[in-house]
C-alpha cells in the first residue's frame, strides 16, 4: 500500500501535476497523428494472443526464435488490414516497443533488405524482389559484414565472378573468414540475401556490389545449392532473433540478379561503375537512423523501470526515498534526457532524410547530373553526421542502461526486472550498423577533410548542412561564450549560448586536429590517410564535440516547430529543461577540452556543474511524469520493479514464485541433484550435528 501511494504523491506534486502528460507523450511521439497510430497499435498488440511473449526470461533460445516467428507471422497477417502506409509502419514500430527480437526480424526484412532493393535496384528488380518481400512471399535478409571484415568493408573478400559465356555471376565464398556473419534471419528463416561481394570481370576486381540469391527454398526451407547457413546460437540478447552465418560455393545467379540502378554490367562484359562508391552504402545510413529509436525504447524502457524504482524504494535511517539522494538524481536525470533527444532527433533526423531518398532514390532511375551532384553533397554529409551521432548516442545508451541498474542496486542483476535483457539487446548497437569507434573516426576525418579543404580554397560548389559553419570559422571565428549571458534564467537563452558553445568546441578542435595532421604529415613525410591513422583519437574527440553540437541544433529545429510546444507554454518549458540538462551533461563531459582551447575558464565550468545538479533537481521532481510520458505499457516493460502502480515488491516476489513454480512443490522444492551430489557430501554421520 505505502509503495503505491509513493508514486501516486510522485504524480500529484504541484510541477508534476501541471503537466499535460497526454500532450507531452504526444509531442515525443511526433505529433497526434502519430501518437494515435501507435496507440492504436498497443491496444492490438495487448489483444492478440498470437503476438505476446509473457515472459521471454524464463524461455530457451529455440523456444524463444519459434514464438518470435509466430508473431512476426501473425504480424504479415495483420499489416494488409491496416488502412495505409503509415498505419503499417506505426505498427512494425509498435511491435518493435513489445519485444525486441521482432524488432529486428522485421527489421532486417523491412529496413534492410526491402530498401536495399529499392536504392540499388532498377524499378524491374523491385517488382520482382521487393513487391514480393512487401508481401512476406519472401524473407529477405542483408548479407554485408563477414567473419574476418565488418566495417572494413573494402576487405570483403565474398566475390561475384562474371561468366560471360553463360551470363551469369558465381557468388563465392573462397576463405573461412568470408563467411557472411551476424546475419540477421540467415540462421533459419530468409530465403533470400542481398550479397555484397566483390565484382570480378576478367580476372580484375572493380568494386563491391550488391547480389540478390536465394538461400532456401520457399516451400521446404532446404537449402539452395552451393549455399550453406546456420545459426550463430546462443548471444547477449535477442534470443528470438536467428543470426546466421551463410557461405557459397560457387553458386551462379543470372546477369539480373546483379542490382544495377547505378553500376552495370552489360552481357559483353563492358562495366560501368557508380558516380560514387559511397552509393553502395546508402542503405546503412537508415540503419544507423533507426538506432535513435532504439535508444527511445530501450534506454527510455530502463530510464521508466529505474525512476518509478527509484521513487519507491526507501533507504538510511530516515527511510528516505533513494531518488532524494543527489548521487541518484544527478545520475538518473541524465539518463532521461538523453532518452528524450533520442527520440526528437528520430523524427527531425529520419524526417530530412527520408525526403532526401524520396526526392533522389524512389524512382528506380539515376537522378540527372546537376540533381545527382547535389544529392552526392547532401549523402556524403549526412553519413558523416549519422556516423557521430550513432555512435555517440549508442555509447551513451549503452552506458545509461548499465547506469540504471547500478542504481537499483541488486535486484536488477535479476532477469525478471529487465534492465539486463534491455542492456543485452542494446549492447549490439555500439557494434552493429558499423563499429562505434571507426564510425567515429569517418565523422572526425569528415570535419577534418571539409576545414583542409576549405583553408585550401578547393571547395566547389557548397558545403553539407552539418559542416557549413566551418566556413565562417575559418573566415573569421567565432564569438567567446559569455558567463553572464548565460547565468540569465532563460532557458532557450541558455540553450542558444550551449550551441554556440559546442559549435565552437567542434570548429576549435577541428582546427587543431587538422594543424596536428599537417605537421605529423611534414615532419614525418606521411600522407593525410598515414597521419590520420596516428591521429585518430583526435578524429575521435572533434566527432564527439560535432555530435554534441549537431544533436542539439536539430533537437532544437524540432522543438520549435512542435505544435505541442505552442499550444502550452508549461509544457514548452519542461521539455526544454530536459533538452537544456543533455546540452550541459554534453559540456560538463568536455570541460578538460573547452578549457584547453580556452572557450571556458575555472569559474564558467564551475557555474555549468552547479547549474548541472540544479537542473537535474528540478527534473527529479517530475521524474516520474517524464518518464510516464514516453508511454511504455506494464505489459511491454515486463519489469515487476518498474509497475506503473508501484507496487513492485508484491510484484516482484509472486514473479520469482511463478518462475520458479516454487508453489508447485506443497511441502518446498528439492535440488533435482540433491541426492546424486549434495547428499553424499551432508548426510555423512556426524559426531557434532
Amino acid at each position: 500500500w505505502m509503495e503505491s501511494q509513493t508514486i501516486q504523491t510522485e504524480r500529484a506534486r504541484g510541477d508534476a501535476r501541471r503537466i499535460n502528460v497526454p500532450l507531452l507523450t504526444q509531442f515525443l511521439d511526433g505529433g497526434a497523428a502519430r501518437h494515435q497510430r501507435k496507440l492504436a497499435a498497443f491496444k492490438t498488440i495487448l489483444s492478440d494472443p498470437q503476438l505476446q511473449k509473457e515472459c521471454p526470461y524464463d524461455l530457451t533460445p529455440e523456444k524463444d526464435r519459434e514464438i518470435t516467428m509466430r508473431q512476426l507471422k501473425r504480424v504479415t497477417e495483420i499489416l494488409p488490414s491496416l488502412p495505409d502506409d503509415d498505419s503499417r509502419e506505426s505498427f512494425i514500430f509498435a511491435m518493435g516497443y513489445y519485444d525486441r527480437s521482432v524488432e529486428m526480424r522485421l527489421g532486417v526484412h523491412y529496413n534492410l533488405f526491402r530498401p536495399i532493393l529499392k536504392v540499388q535496384g532498377t524499378e524491374e528488380q523491385y517488382q520482382r524482389w521487393g513487391v514480393a518481400a512487401d508481401k512476406f512471399e519472401i524473407l529477405g535478409c542483408f548479407g554485408m559484414t563477414e567473419l574476418g571484415h565488418s566495417s572494413h568493408l573494402r576487405g570483403l573478400e565474398t566475390t561475384a565472378t562474371f561468366i560471360k559465356e553463360t551470363q551469369e555471376f558465381e557468388i563465392h565464398s573462397p576463405t573461412v573468414t568470408s563467411s557472411k556473419w551476424w546475419i540477421g534471419l540467415a540462421g533459419e528463416t530468409a530465403t533470400h540475401i542481398a550479397v555484397l561481394a566483390n565484382l570480378i570481370i576478367d580476372g580484375k576486381a572493380v568494386g563491391l556490389h550488391w547480389f540478390v540469391v536465394q538461400l532456401r527454398d520457399r516451400k521446404t526451407g532446404k537449402l539452395m545449392r552451393g549455399v550453406q547457413a546456420g545459426h550463430l546460437g546462443v548471444k547477449m540478447g535477442r534470443q528470438g532473433l536467428d543470426n546466421g552465418w551463410v557461405r557459397f560455393n560457387h553458386v551462379r545467379v543470372p546477369l539480373d540478379h546483379m542490382l544495377c540502378r547505378w553500376g552495370k554490367v552489360e552481357p559483353n562484359g563492358e562495366y560501368s561503375a557508380a558516380p560514387t562508391a559511397q552509393l553502395a552504402y546508402a542503405t546503412l545510413i537508415g540503419e544507423r537512423i533507426w538506432i535513435f529509436d532504439s535508444v527511445y525504447n530501450q534506454v527510455g524502457q530502463a530510464a521508466v523501470i529505474g525512476t518509478r524504482y527509484g521513487v519507491v524504494r526507501r533507504q538510511g535511517p530516515n527511510n528516505e526515498q533513494i531518488m532524494d539522494f543527489p548521487s541518484h538524481y544527478t545520475s538518473l536525470m541524465p539518463v532521461i534526457s538523453l532518452v528524450y533527444v533520442s527520440r526528437l532527433l528520430w523524427w527531425q533526423i529520419g524526417a530530412e532524410w527520408g525526403s532526401l531518398l524520396r526526392a533522389n532514390l524512389t524512382s528506380g532511375t539515376v537522378p540527372p547530373p546537376d540533381k545527382l551532384m547535389d544529392f552526392l553533397v547532401d549523402m556524403q554529409d549526412y553519413h558523416a553526421a549519422i556516423c557521430g551521432t550513432k555512435s555517440w548516442t549508442s555509447w551513451e545508451g549503452a552506458d545509461a542502461i548499465e547506469q540504471v541498474r547500478r542504481t537499483m542496486g541488486g535486484h536488477a542483476y535479476s532477469a525478471y526486472n529487465a534492465v539486463g535483457s534491455l542492456f543485452g539487446d542494446f549492447a549490439v548497437t555500439t557494434t552493429g550498423a558499423g563499429d562505434n569507434i571507426v564510425l567515429a573516426q569517418q565523422s572526425g576525418r569528415y570535419n577534418v577533410q571539409t576545414l583542409r579543404r576549405i583553408r585550401q580554397g578547393r571547395v566547389m560548389g557548397r558545403l553539407g548542412q552539418s559542416v557549413a559553419y566551418l566556413q565562417e570559422f575559418n573566415s573569421i571565428g567565432f564569438e567567446n561564450f559569455h558567463l553572464d549571458a548565460f547565468k540569465t534564467s532563460n532557458t532557450e537563452t541558455r540553450l542558444d549560448s550551449l550551441v554556440k558553445l559546442l559549435r565552437n568546441l567542434a570548429g576549435g578542435l577541428t582546427l587543431r586536429a587538422l594543424e596536428r595532421l599537417e605537421t605529423e604529415m611534414k615532419h614525418k613525410k606521411i600522407s593525410f590517410d598515414e597521419a590520420c591513422k596516428s591521429l585518430m583519437m583526435d578524429l575521435v574527440q572533434v566527432s564527439k564535440a560535432q555530435t554534441s553540437f549537431f544533436t542539439l541544433l536539430k533537437v532544437l529545429e524540432f522543438s520549435y516547430a512542435a505544435e505541442e510546444l505552442k499550444a502550452s507554454q508549461e509544457l514548452r518549458k519542461v521539455v526544454f529543461e530536459v533538452i537544456l540538462l543533455y546540452g550541459l551533461q554534453q559540456t560538463v563531459n568536455q570541460f578538460t577540452e573547452l578549457l584547453e582551447l580556452g572557450h571556458l575558464n575555472v569559474d564558467a565550468t564551475a557555474y555549468i556543474r552547479t547549474l548541472h545538479g540544479d537542473i537535474c533537481l528540478s527534473l527529479r521532481l517530475i521524474c516520474v511524469t517524464l518518464t510516464d510520458a514516453l508511454g511504455f505499457p506494464d505489459e511491454f516493460l515486463r519489469a515487476p520493479l518498474g509497475r506503473s502502480d508501484g507496487d513492485i515488491y508484491t510484484a516482484y516476489f509472486e514473479q520469482i514464485m511463478k518462475s520458479t513454480k516454487f508453489r508447485d512443490h506443497p511441502d518446498g522444492p528439492v535440488a533435482p541433484y540433491w541426492n546424486s551430489l549434495v547428499a553424499p557430501l551432508t548426510s555423512k554421520p556426524s559426531s557434532k550435528l
